[in-house]
């Protein structure tokens, strides 16, 4: 600490800071107003503020503690600054930091007395975080499957009047020709709607203009699904593991994740895939503000890998898009991938080595599903909520829910009576019927 060899007043403490001496009445104010500086004498802060004057004398602790929060504030940024240069609407930014956990906000926020708020106190090294945490809350909200977006001249780089429609988990290049994957669509008010885009370097941004990657490829026109028709098969992308938010996590686990973008390579053959053979497919996105996921729910699929690698006869140019666009995948990394990603109760994977291509299909029986009585209500009323939050289909759910009965309640009563399902079946309903009989005769 720099040690001083006379009085120390006000005008002192302006000039090291560089600034006019008023401009150190309302800061000195906030000491009391956001109980700031509680190690600091009482009596002192009072005076200073009921006294405030270019030449008021001031303590050596206090002149410290107020030169350090000056400079302190000087590696903090506003909610203002970063709505502007993150392309967010200010408003809601402000309700977002305001309702999120009191503890978690103290993660972003530093206590200051020199910016005109406490929302203004963001740490510069805090913002992406921030602003993450932000994007992937909205994911969870976003409802739109597609929208037209601003795109950009190529040459000047520069946001032009043209709209481009885009997809959900779409491969898209911003104007700084980064590569990234559409993961939600924000609206800024107005009519304004902007891709929120992950980009291939592990950041999450609203970003002011697109083009379809590669820049070659139009957009994708995906075929709809028809609900209730052929056995769905689901894919949930959780959109953690495409964000580098944690890159000690990211060293320890390097082929797991995303650190050579194999997660995002096998979107790309994916969506390409449903576009090229017009698989029905729909989008959810759903999951926590803090791990959304990006469900899809398609029929059948049959990735063939032979339209992914490079062969000989393409150029230079289109060897280079592909690699860039799908990576090298093989078979058996593009297995692992989809394992990852889809749902092992019902879906299963065929790979023909041959051919090389991979079907991934469900193994999902359609039944009749049942009648309810009038007290499962409340059950019906739970599932719904889950299929809303989970954007995995009732009828999967309800088919889950019938395996776990099995195995945990009519399997462990009466597999030492009998090897038979449909015995044990039989067994538990004809106690439970005859239950329920005794109870209408005693109605009666």
């Amino acid at each position: 600490m720099k040690e001083y060899d006379k009085d120390l007043r006000i005008a002192d403490l302006a000039e090291e800071i560089g600034c006019d001496y008023t401009k150190l009445q309302a800061p000195i104010k906030r000491l009391k107003t956001r109980g700031i500086g509680v190690e600091l004498n009482p009596a002192e802060v009072d005076s200073l503020i009921k006294y405030f004057s270019k030449n008021k004398l001031i303590s050596e602790q206090i002149y410290h503690f107020i030169l350090e929060q000056y400079k302190q504030s000087q590696e903090l940024i506003s909610l203002t600054e970063i709505s502007k240069e993150k392309l967010l609407n200010n408003k809601e930014f402000h309700q977002f930091l305001d309702k999120i956990d009191k503890n978690e906000r103290y993660d972003f926020l530093v206590p200051n007395i020199f910016p005109k708020t406490k929302n203004d106190t963001v740490k510069r090294t805090k913002v992406d975080d921030l602003v993450s945490l932000y994007l992937k809350k909205k994911i969870s909200e976003n409802a739109s499957v597609s929208a037209f977006v601003p795109t950009f001249d190529p040459t000047t780089k520069k946001t032009s009047k043209e709209l481009i429609k885009v997809n959900l988990l779409e491969g898209v290049r911003t104007a700084t020709w980064k590569q990234g994957q559409i993961c939600g669509f924000y609206k800024r008010g107005r009519g304004e709607v902007l891709p929120i885009v992950v980009l291939y370097n592990g950041k999450i941004n609203v970003v002011d203009a697109v083009k379809h990657d590669p820049k070659t490829r139009n957009g994708y026109n995906l075929k709809p699904r028809k609900k209730g028709g052929k056995q769905p098969v689901v894919c949930a992308f959780r959109v953690n593991d495409l964000i580098d938010y944690d890159s000690l996590r990211r060293q320890r686990t390097k082929e797991k994740y995303n650190s050579d973008h194999h997660l995002f390579y096998f979107i790309n053959m994916l969506m390409q895939t449903l576009d090229e053979n017009k698989i029905g497919c729909e989008f959810r996105c759903h999951g926590k503000y803090k791990d959304p996921y990006i469900s899809v729910i398609t029929d059948a699929v049959k990735i063939n890998l032979s339209e992914f690698v490079v062969n000989g006869n393409e150029t230079k140019k289109e060897k280079e898009n592909k690699v860039k666009t799908f990576g090298n995948p093989t078979l058996d990394s593009i297995i692992e991938i989809a394992k990852s990603v889809s749902d092992t109760f019902s879906v299963t994977l065929r790979k023909n080595v041959e051919q090389n291509t991979l079907i991934i299909q469900s193994r999902a029986i359609k039944s009749e599903v049942a009648w309810f009585p009038k007290d499962a209500k409340e059950i019906l009323n739970a599932l719904d909520e889950v299929e809303a939050s989970t954007k995995v289909p009732k009828d999967i759910l309800l088919g889950r829910m019938v395996m776990d009965y099995y195995k945990l309640v009519i399997q462990p009563l009466y597999s030492e009576d009998t090897d038979s399902v449909t015995k044990m079946f039989e067994a538990h309903f004809e106690e439970d019927f005859k239950k329920s009989a005794l109870t209408e005769e005693e109605e009666k």
